[in-house]
């Protein structure tokens, strides 16, 4: 999950009445698209055959490839801008920013036990 307040308008974009747009950056989906669970379920299993222990690193996986997504230079934007740490960004770039969205980010696991 990813707890920072605008973690909802860079994954699903927005458009304000004023006219101004934020075009979605679906992170979650493209690391969800090019995560290859079954290879990490079956590689945690062979490592330590508890399902447990497998879900749970398919899990973390997937968490790692959602990061990754953030710091991707995959994610397209209209317009030059200026970052909150005065970077100038074009398009493609990533969607890091100042890393308040990257931060946030956290993966649990529950167990029945």
């Amino acid at each position: 999950r990813y707890t920072a307040k605008h973690s909802a308008l860079v994954h699903q974009g927005s458009e304000f009445d004023s006219g101004a747009s934020y075009s979605p950056r679906r992170w979650i989906d493209a690391a969800e698209q090019e995560t290859d669970f079954e290879f990490l379920m079956l590689d945690a299993y062979a490592e330590q055959p508890s399902i447990d222990y497998a879900f749970s690193q398919m899990v973390h996986g997937f968490f790692e490839n959602c990061q990754e997504m953030i710091l991707d230079e995959r994610w397209t934007w209209p317009r030059p801008t200026v970052r909150q740490n005065e970077e100038i960004v074009a398009s493609p770039r990533d969607i890091f920013d100042i890393g308040e969205l990257y931060r946030s980010g956290s993966a649990e696991v529950f167990s029945n036990d």
